[in-house]
């Protein structure tokens, strides 16, 4: 029982800490570059945490409860290399749809390249 205590609270804290960066990078682009720019980050933020979703596709929850492996690593990391492409060709589309300015593009593509980073090392 103590293991699940321990679980759950290092599971907490990295909830909390992953939820704080977007609050104090959104304060350090608004402090370093103004409110213009931290909107554009804003934006950029919420797009890619969206596609994120995409990226993530619960792989992870899947591959954890294999517990009798029906289906191999290779399977899992295939998996997770389309749902990150899938996710790059959504941010893409997503800017292009909308018509946004190069800065709002760039700002964009920046930032799902980090939560692809990020979705795939999950």
């Amino acid at each position: 029982m103590q293991t699940n205590k321990k679980d759950f609270i290092w599971n907490m804290l990295g909830s909390l800490a992953n939820a704080a960066s977007s609050m104090l990078l959104l304060m350090f682009v608004g402090r370093a570059q103004g409110d213009e720019m931290a909107g554009v980050f804003s934006i950029a933020w919420a797009i890619s945490s969206l596609a994120a979703t995409i990226g993530l596709f619960e792989v992870r929850t899947y591959q954890s409860s294999d517990l009798k492996e029906h289906f191999k690593f290779r399977d899992y990391f295939t998996l997770r290399i389309i749902t990150c492409l899938l996710m790059i060709i959504f941010c893409i589309g997503y800017v292009f749809i909308n018509d946004y300015n190069s800065l709002e593009v760039q700002s964009i593509l920046l930032i799902c390249l980090y939560k692809v980073l990020d979705s795939f090392s999950d």
